[in-house]
Order: C-alpha cells, then structure tokens, then sequence
C-alpha cells in the first residue's frame, strides 16, 4: 500500500521540472536588432516569420536606410532560428552585455521570440564580453548571416573594440 502513494509522489515531483518551463505559444517572428558602437559598425534591426516574410530596417552604417521586405525559405527561417536556440532563456529575459574582461567600443545585439501569444522573450549580448560569453558573441555575430540581408547591411564588419 505504501508503494502506490509514493510512487504518486515521486510522480508528481517529477512533474514539477517540465512544468518549471515555461510552455510557449508558437513562434509568430525573430527579431534581430545589431546596435552602435564607437565608430562605423552597422545598426539595423531585422524580423523574420516562419512564413518567411522578412523585414529589414537600416538605422545607420547601413547599405539600406529605412525599411526593406524580403522573403526567406521555410528551411531558412529554421537556420536562423536554429543558430540563435542555444541562447533562448528557458524563461524570461536573458542579458549578456555586462562581464568582468570587457572590451569597450563594441556592439552589441539583442534577439527577441515574439510568441503567437503577444508574450515576448529576449537575449541582449554585448561585443565586448567575448572572453566571458564566447559562444554566445559567435552565434549573434553568425546568426544575420543565415538570412539574405548581406546586399542590405553592405558587408559592414562589427567593430572589433579595444581592451
């Protein structure tokens, strides 16, 4: 008799991890916005659906100012959305852009899962913080190559920063 309630129990406890996660509704967009930095680094913002309607909006240092649609395939969307996984917080908001070997002048980039819910979810990471959060400066420095936007950022290579 004993066994049939604790193992309710153990049951129930580990019920408690899955739900802990946040259950999201399904993607509605990725929003990529790449910020300034102290000299010519470009500063855009680009949001892209699942259905692949893109768009691109120049802000400075950029090929295009303004806004610009374009279309990606479904297999695009996923890289892009594959490559930038790894960073999503399993909750709330996730902020990288403060470290202890930072290097000034930098960019910095802030990816936001805008949920078919209305709810929101973002990861900013600074540049600079490179020697602290490597993998994370690699794939947002990667992840606007997964997308054909290059002819609209120009080619502009980030900052790379003193120390």
């Amino acid at each position: 008799m004993r066994a049939i309630p604790l193992l309710a129990i153990m049951l129930a406890l580990a019920g408690c991890d899955r739900l802990g996660a946040r259950a999201h509704a399904p993607i509605k967009a990725i929003e990529y916005a790449a910020g300034p930095c102290l000299g010519a680094c470009p500063v855009f913002s680009v949001t892209v659906a699942p259905s692949g309607a893109g768009t691109f909006v120049g802000a400075a240092d950029t090929a295009v100012d303004g806004s610009k649609d374009f279309r990606v395939s479904p297999a695009a969307f996923q890289a892009f959305a594959d490559t930038l996984e790894p960073l999503r917080p399993r909750e709330g908001d996730r902020d990288l852009s403060s470290c202890e070997h930072e290097w000034t002048d930098n960019a910095n980039a802030t990816v936001s899962w805008i949920f078919a819910d209305g709810t929101r979810q973002s990861v900013s990471v600074y540049f600079g913080c490179g020697q602290d959060y490597p993998d994370a400066v690699r794939i947002m420095r990667a992840a606007p190559g997964k997308l054909p936007i290059a002819e609209f950022v120009n080619g502009a290579k980030p900052h790379q920063g003193k120390r």
